[in-house]
């Protein structure tokens, strides 16, 4: 099994039972971190503008915009919400994984999670895989 194939293999399989408590608690505060950024961002009245022409083009949305009253379709919404996350250069980073996985990850995983109407366990198992994907093909 070639090195894409175990990391596949990795996502398809990650489940938080399987992960260590440690692991769990880790990303919990990423998720938390980067939702702050994403909130310090959206106030910037660039990011404002931005939102309001998110939800003027999907009306029927229903992700949200986060730090306004606004919701729209989970491509403009991963979007505008990862585009205030990064407005202030206060999202994580990971040296060691060669960039800012988690603004990468966590605002398509929030759409995704209120489109489909995912659980938060189903929520974290997504940010999870998806930051142990970015962080081995960053670094």
């Amino acid at each position: 099994m070639d090195y894409l194939e175990r990391l596949a293999s990795f996502v398809h399989e990650t489940k938080l039972s399987g992960l260590p408590a440690s692991t769990v608690a880790a990303s919990k505060l990423v998720l938390l971190d980067t939702l702050g950024a994403i909130v310090a961002g959206s106030a910037l009245p660039e990011n404002a503008r931005l939102a309001r022409v998110a939800a003027k083009r999907a009306p029927h949305g229903l992700c949200t915009l986060v730090g306004h009253a606004l919701r729209s379709d989970s491509l403009l919404a991963t979007f505008t919400n990862a585009t205030a996350g990064v407005a202030l250069e206060m999202d994580e980073g990971n040296r060691l994984g060669g960039g800012h996985p988690a603004i990468h990850v966590i605002p398509g995983a929030l759409a995704v999670a209120e489109e489909i109407g995912a659980t938060g366990p189903q929520l974290l198992e997504a940010v999870i895989a998806g930051y142990e994907v970015g962080s081995r093909l960053g670094g």
